[in-house]
């Protein structure tokens, strides 16, 4: 059936007065999920016709909304793929005229199908397009066979950069939870990548039942990325909890969480927030904000995952190779030696074991090593779990008292 969209902009702002016009042309097709990006003055809209042609379709403006041009996007079929489906694509921004587009496609590989993630872009705010990649046979060919996925299993962001990191969760078939997959490109610019790479987000690379409904976003002050992500047991199916993840590159992903102890319901999307850029979300009534002073916001609690600013002692310590120290008003000093260099983590939880947030992250040269750490207004006393963890040293607990 054929469905209008329906387009409303504030031409009052604050006062909230909209003027609302109908997408030309989207009257004549049938138009699912539609989503929008704006930069500026450019807007793009998108949708997909779910039951007959599997078109998808874009609209764009470059007056902010007050008029705007319909185009085909994507018409399966055409790259490859068996052009019977397709799911809604999601589109970011970047700058001077970047703009890139993900979606998913069904692909035929031997003797099985498999959903299978595009890419394409454009260099002039999206009045013209690339042709669509396969990301699959981009980046060293489809992990397992018959992987499927769904129109909520992906996100897509353009780093500070101008580079663009698309998240996916693939899995055995139809199952709801699977594998977290990110993808970017490794060389080269918008219009001429001269590589593409993936690396796994979360989960064991075979399609076992792990994770779902992720979400990337860049963080302004840092440019590191950040993956929220639903993550369950996948033997038992119990307990889905919000994580999240944090890169430099997208390359070496670190695990956070999770960040609540209540099972999320579904998840939701929030576009207003006093914070920068606007949100992304997973559990419902549990949105999650990057703050544009860095960080995060959850349930109105801040929570710092980049490394603190901390000063090298050189005074003597234990030989213990993790030990806290309470300095009295300078605070804590945390020392540990390391037998080779290595990527650490210093993590703080609660005494229930609940993450409360980290306060070192980096890579450490082989030697002893004493931080300070000041303490935090936003932590409450009581008593608390640092976790020391490294890719070679291993896993360090030590409970300590944080003083009123």
């Amino acid at each position: 059936l054929s469905t209008s969209l329906y387009f409303a902009r504030d031409t009052s702002f604050p006062a909230g007065n909209f003027a609302v016009l109908t997408l030309p042309g989207s009257e004549e097709v049938d138009s699912w999920m539609p989503s929008l990006s704006a930069r500026d003055s450019v807007i793009l809209i998108s949708a997909v016709d779910p039951d007959e042609t599997h078109i998808s379709y874009i609209w764009r403006s470059i007056d902010g909304g007050a008029s705007f041009v319909m185009d085909t996007l994507m018409t399966p079929g055409n790259y490859g793929d068996l052009g019977n489906w397709q799911d809604p694509p999601v589109i970011a921004f970047g700058r001077d005229g970047f703009v890139a587009c993900i979606n998913n496609l069904r692909v035929q590989y031997g003797d099985y199908e498999a959903v299978t993630p595009f890419y394409m872009e454009s260099t002039d705010w999206g009045e013209t397009w690339s042709e669509p990649l396969n990301l699959w046979d981009a980046t060293g060919g489809i992990p397992y066979d018959s992987a499927g996925g769904w129109w909520y299993g992906y996100s897509l962001v353009v780093d500070t950069d101008n580079i663009p990191h698309a998240v996916w969760r693939f899995t055995r078939g139809d199952n709801e939870f699977g594998d977290i997959w990110e993808f970017h490109p490794t060389g080269g610019a918008p219009g001429n990548w001269s590589a593409w790479t993936r690396s796994l987000v979360v989960g064991v690379g075979d399609g076992t039942e792990t994770a779902s409904f992720p979400q990337i976003s860049i963080d302004p002050v840092t440019n590191n990325l950040v993956v929220t992500y639903v993550k369950i047991d996948g033997a038992s199916r119990t307990d889905p909890l919000l994580y999240y993840a944090v890169s430099e590159d997208g390359d070496q992903w670190y695990e956070r969480g999770p960040l609540d102890t209540e099972t999320p319901v579904w998840f939701e999307t929030s576009y207003s927030s006093p914070y920068l850029p606007l949100t992304w979300p997973v559990a419902k009534g549990n949105l999650v904000y990057v703050s544009a002073a860095g960080g995060l916001f959850h349930q109105g609690w801040y929570i710092d995952y980049s490394p603190m600013s901390t000063k090298e002692l050189t005074d003597l310590w234990s030989r213990n190779q993790f030990n806290i120290e309470f300095l009295g008003k300078r605070g804590f000093a945390f020392s540990f030696k390391l037998k080779e260099a290595d990527y650490i983590d210093i993590m703080l939880y609660n005494i229930e074991g609940r993450y409360v947030r980290t306060l070192i992250s980096g890579l450490f040269e082989r030697g002893v090593h004493r931080l300070i750490w000041e303490g935090d207004e936003r932590i409450s006393a009581g008593v608390y779990i640092a976790a020391l963890r490294g890719r070679k040293t291993g896993f360090i607990t030590l409970k300590f008292i944080l003083p009123l």
